[in-house]
């Protein structure tokens, strides 16, 4: 079973949404790229987590759970 946990973080006064605890994932920065082009916001992978900037969590949410993950958060 694939599951992700979603939570949105102030950074510098300013939203990050951040995706961690991926289980089942094999391609970390392959699944950031499509989530970046999704919401057309920069991003990156860092140890083990993809952080994305802006707030994002229901289009994420929404496109993750169409690709079968189960998403906390």
């Amino acid at each position: 079973m694939k599951i992700a946990k979603l939570r949105m973080e102030k950074r510098k006064g300013k939203p990050t949404t951040v995706l961690y605890d991926l289980s089942g994932v094999q391609d970390m920065k392959a699944l950031s790229r499509t989530l970046k082009n999704l919401v057309s916001a920069g991003g990156t992978v860092k140890d083990g987590t993809i952080e994305l900037q802006g707030e994002h969590r229901d289009r994420i949410r929404a496109y993750l759970k169409s690709e079968g993950f189960q998403v906390k958060g």
